[in-house]
């Protein structure tokens, strides 16, 4: 049996459920929506979330919706805290710019406070993942088989800290052997295979170290066939 209630409005009597009644006067809670980037380099190509490293600088942002509607903050006092410690308070402060520490070593907690909202303190947290420098290398051969002739790769870098690839320095090795003198485009490798070389595996291995910060290192082998 559905349970009904009576509205009278203007004198006419209408009936509505009382489900209908109570989901017409709800109003959902005020929520904190907090956004946050890295700026960290990856190749032009990736399109997923840019992670920080030691050191890098975050730039986060905080909005408010309260019952559907984007809340000015123009007045209220916001506190910012990394890891429960305040890193910068003032008021409207809605956007930041602050580094991840040079010790960290392991994934921060990013939390933000309005200071009394209709009466009351409003806080929201979010993970901020480090990650370490990561490199990879592309490989255009199927099965990783390579022929005599020019066979050509090249670096991948992810999550240095560095604005483009000019902070990068790049050491490729084919079975130890390193590659020698200065190139135009180091994150690009033309392997040349001669003839006669006999058929067989063939390691490839990368180094990608930030010209501005020697502990951010990034390793990739793989292992090729020479066909």
């Amino acid at each position: 049996m559905i349970l009904r209630s009576l509205i009278v409005i203007l004198g006419l009597s209408i009936p509505l459920s009382l489900s209908y009644y109570a989901s017409a006067f709800a109003q959902t809670a005020p929520e904190l929506l907090i956004t946050w980037q890295a700026a960290n380099f990856t190749p032009p190509t990736y399109q997923g979330k840019v992670l920080p490293t030691r050191k890098t600088q975050i730039t986060a942002a905080v909005e408010l919706i309260d019952n559907g509607k984007l809340i000015v903050l123009n007045t209220k006092e916001i506190r910012w805290f990394l890891s429960n410690n305040l890193i910068k308070t003032g008021f409207g402060l809605k956007n930041i710019v602050f580094s991840i520490p040079a010790i960290a070593g392991a994934d921060q907690l990013l939390k933000v406070s309005v200071i009394s909202y209709r009466g009351r303190n409003l806080e929201k947290s979010v993970i901020v993942p480090v990650s370490n420098p990561e490199t990879v290398i592309d490989i255009p051969y199927p099965g990783k088989i390579i022929a005599v002739g020019i066979n050509t790769f090249q670096a991948l870098p992810y999550f240095f800290n560095v604005a483009n690839l000019k902070n990068l320095s790049f050491v490729w090795s084919a079975n130890s052997q390193k590659t020698q003198g200065e190139v135009e485009n180091p994150e690009i490798l033309e392997l040349d295979i001669p003839a006669g070389v006999r058929r067989g595996e063939l390691n490839l291995s990368l180094d990608v170290t930030s010209k501005l910060d020697p502990l951010e290192i990034a390793h990739e082998l793989i292992k090729l066939t020479i066909k």
